[in-house]
């Protein structure tokens, strides 16, 4: 017996399938913004992926009229162009994060905006605007009365008084910083200033007690695979070649090496490859010496 149906049902059916239709094609569309966001933001894939994501996130939102993400995207990108070396083009986008942040007086989009921009111009050997951005970065966070956010404002301000070998100063804002993230029982903010703290006896040439304060940051550091733990490898081994430990030199710089290829930070990895060619010489190593100078070379050539 054959099955009758009626044209109302298939024409229901059909208007149903239409919709679905439809809406699959619809929905992923809707949510394409936001899905290229998370993938910008994941740390797993390459900067070129993260940041090809980013920008066409931002063509998306911009047909979306969507001011307060486009700001949230230009901030991301901004963090990427940075890690990747390319701080002109940063400034630029991070120039527009603040000029929404200053017009909606978003003090978190404020401060992450001047900190990064600080960044940018260190980098790019900007002193004196350097600190104007950090400067800029503190008020906020005073007003604004975040002592987490003050404690980074020092941190970046000791950093840049490091770089300038104005000793005393950088110590006096790497204890202010470290006054804080006790005050807030902060252990990785806590590893951070430690670390800091290190710098400074490693620039004067006490290893030793640059030593300690490294191994104090490290311990606090412990079970993390990051920037900061990669640092502060990067930093110890640094002060093991200059006691001559080449050894524990050699093995702290592949770590370091390790953590930065992991994470795609190419200037700290070129860094680490430097630190390796030359332990690598001072152990008459010549050709593992002359493999890591060249790696570190090719990093820096391709970001120039």
């Amino acid at each position: 017996m054959g099955i009758k149906v009626s044209n109302k049902w298939i024409l229901i059916v059909c208007g149903l399938s239409l919709a679905l239709i439809t809406l699959w094609f619809i929905v992923p569309y809707q949510d394409l913004p936001e899905q290229l966001i998370n993938k910008a933001n994941t740390d797993s894939l390459s900067l070129p992926d993260r940041i090809a994501a980013a920008k066409d996130a931002t063509q998306m939102l911009k047909q979306k009229d969507s001011e307060a993400q486009l700001a949230q995207v230009d901030l991301l990108l901004g963090k990427l162009y940075v890690k990747s070396g390319q701080y002109h083009t940063s400034l630029q986008h991070l120039e527009t994060v603040l000029a929404y942040a200053e017009k909606i007086l978003d003090n978190g989009l404020l401060f992450e905006g001047y900190h990064q921009q600080g960044l940018c111009r260190e980098y790019l050997g900007e002193s004196s605007l350097a600190l104007y951005s950090y400067t800029r970065a503190m008020k906020i966070a005073k007003a604004a009365g975040r002592l987490e956010w003050q404690s980074k404002a020092w941190e970046d301000i000791g950093l840049l008084s490091l770089s300038l070998r104005q000793f005393d100063r950088a110590d006096s804002c790497f204890r202010e910083a470290l006054q804080i993230d006790q005050e807030l029982k902060d252990s990785l903010a806590m590893a951070n200033s430690l670390n800091n703290i290190g710098l400074i006896y490693q620039w004067q040439g006490n290893y030793l007690k640059a030593t300690r304060y490294l191994n104090e940051a490290k311990e606090l550091y412990t079970g993390r695979h990051d920037a900061n733990m990669a640092i502060t490898t990067l930093n110890l081994g640094i002060v093991q070649q200059r006691l001559a430990d080449y050894h524990e030199a050699a093995e702290l710089g592949m770590q370091a090496a390790s953590l930065f290829e992991s994470m795609q930070m190419e200037v700290e990895l070129a860094s680490a490859y430097n630190l390796l060619g030359t332990v690598y010489t001072q152990m008459e190593l010549f050709g593992k010496a002359r493999e890591y100078h060249k790696k570190a070379l090719d990093i820096r050539t391709h970001l120039a």
